[in-house]
């Protein structure tokens, strides 16, 4: 029986190649935009999941109102991680900061911007795979810098990296202690090298101040541990054995909350990020808008398939006249629709395979088609869900012809007209018009985002990192620079203008009406 059906269902594709074709190809790129979105939306999911103890680890933010001037940073104080170390709930801390150095490289030195300087539970907390070195003394000494494998190679290609000596631009010298892997694109933060925290002197002189943004903390939870819980008793903590604590103003206020760390990318969006994260509201919306177009592969599948329905009545009329059982019918234009939406999910592989180049280049991504098991069987799924969505109607709208009245008629003249089938007409053209409106009004957002004036010409302006590492000399620098036939003007500055951030501790001298405030304010 399958085997009839299935040899009915060829001559019928054969039979009206340009139909069939053109059936095929809309539902083909239906599903080709739908898989390509899911496969983005996926990579956008599993950021920071590669960890062993992912769910278990958390970011401590710092949540502060001083007077006018109120932040909530990822960047916090120094003991923040001591004193979560004593509650039971916590396994274990980590602190870093990341500072860039100059690392000559040849003749030359080179700015390294994610140079991160971390604590030894660096390992306990993340998953970091050692290629060579022992994660347990590593960083040990003071001199010791741990490289990923593409550091590695691009210092030292074709050489044993373990042992090598990089030097700084201040002349200290380290030396390679360790190789790892390095972190998967789907990580909220990167890194290329790894140094000891200890010995940065800005370590020890905050080391005990609740009131600077120093280093980023990490905490893992014990199993069956709460995060409301660990935070109220910080919160106790603070308010009850921090030194001046009690001296805040009223409105005043500091806490730090845990942020999850698989929270991070899609739903955190403060001032000093280790990197641009995502937006979880662009998840929604690709979502939905790849469901819509998806939907309308359907609607225009059924729509073409019920508008031949003509030619198709005297067919159904004549299979019932001899025999033909209604579910058979069913079965029989179920099993047309599935092989339409297997040719057409085979196209849709092709053509999201030519058109994964250009979505990994619009959207900055590294993306696959994975041929997994179940990558290949959630693709089956979507292609069943299409098939019913797509073959229900037509199957149950054909197989309802009354022999007596298509025989009766030519060419299936007297079939009445489908209110639904106009339904679904309008419904496609509803969905394609907002589409098309959505589409033309994030052009024009992008258009003006490119074209707005920022107030100087960026063509002509050029940014020389680390300058911090002159010292005193920038200004003899700064005028070498404007000597320069080609130089027009130069100017020194702390940061880029609007990226930096910082604060400073005010202590006033006593008698006064408060203890001490925090200033914070953008660098420029």
């Amino acid at each position: 029986m399958l085997k009839n059906y299935l040899t009915i269902a060829i001559r019928n594709l054969m039979r009206h190649k340009l139909y069939s074709a053109i059936n095929i190809a809309g539902l083909a790129i239906g599903m080709a935009v739908c898989l390509l979105v899911f496969l983005w939306v996926q990579d956008e999911l599993r950021y920071d999941r590669f960890h062993g103890k992912s769910d278990r680890i958390y970011r401590v933010l710092w949540d502060a109102r001083a007077g006018d001037n109120a932040w909530t940073i990822p960047l916090g104080p120094i003991p923040v991680a001591d004193a979560l170390a004593q509650f039971p709930e916590v396994e274990q801390t980590v602190r870093f900061r990341r500072e860039g150095r100059n690392v000559r490289h040849k003749s030359e030195y080179i700015h390294e911007p994610l140079f991160l300087f971390v604590e030894n539970t660096f390992f306990d907390v993340f998953t970091v795979p050692f290629v060579t070195g022992d994660p347990e003394t590593a960083l040990s000494d003071p001199d010791a810098v741990i490289l990923t494998q593409k550091t590695a190679q691009r210092y030292f290609p074709d050489q044993n990296p373990l042992g090598q000596t990089l030097e700084l631009s201040d002349d200290t010298l380290l030396r390679v202690t360790g190789i790892v892997r390095d972190f998967p694109p789907q990580s909220h933060f990167h890194f290329d090298f790894l140094a000891p925290l200890q010995t940065l002197p800005i370590i020890e002189q905050r080391r005990t101040q609740w009131g600077s943004a120093t280093v980023y903390t990490y905490v893992v939870l014990q199993k069956g541990g709460e995060a409301s819980d660990v935070v109220a008793k910080l919160h106790d903590y603070w308010t009850h054995q921090v030194p001046g604590s009690g001296a805040f103003r009223p409105g005043d206020y500091s806490r730090f909350p845990l942020q999850p760390l698989t929270d991070i990318h899609l739903r955190s969006h403060f001032s000093l990020e280790l990197a641009r994260n995502g937006d979880i509201m662009h998840v929604y919306i690709f979502s939905l808008v790849a469901m819509f177009i998806l939907l309308l592969a359907c609607i225009n599948f059924v729509n073409l398939t019920t508008a031949r329905a003509a030619n198709r009545a005297r067919e159904v009329g004549v299979r019932k006249v001899l025999g033909a059982h209604r579910t058979h019918l069913r079965l029989q234009f179920f099993v047309e629709s599935s092989v339409c939406v297997g040719l057409a999910t085979i196209l849709a592989l092709a053509i999201s395979e030519l058109g994964l180049p250009l979505l990994n280049s619009f959207a900055g991504k590294h993306l696959a088609l994975g041929y997994t098991s179940s990558a290949l069987g959630g693709l089956a799924s979507i292609a069943a869900l299409v098939a019913v969505l797509s073959g229900a109607y037509p199957a149950f709208f054909l197989s309802a012809y009354q022999p007596v009245s298509v025989l009766k008629t030519h060419s299936g003249g007297g079939i009445a007209r489908s209110h639904l089938r106009t339904g679904l007409v309008i419904a496609q053209f509803a969905i394609s018009i907002g589409l098309l409106i959505g589409t033309f009004a994030v052009q024009a957002q992008r258009h003006y985002m490119q074209s707005k004036k920022l107030g100087f010409e960026k063509e002509h302006v050029l940014i020389v990192r680390g300058i911090q590492a002159l010292g005193n000399q920038y200004a003899a620098f700064r005028e070498q620079l404007q000597a320069l036939p080609q130089v027009r003007a130069a100017s020194v500055a702390q940061s880029l203008p609007g990226r930096g951030f910082n604060s400073t501790l005010f202590t006033p001298e006593q008698p006064a009406n408060y203890e001490r405030t925090s200033l914070s304010f953008a660098t420029v």
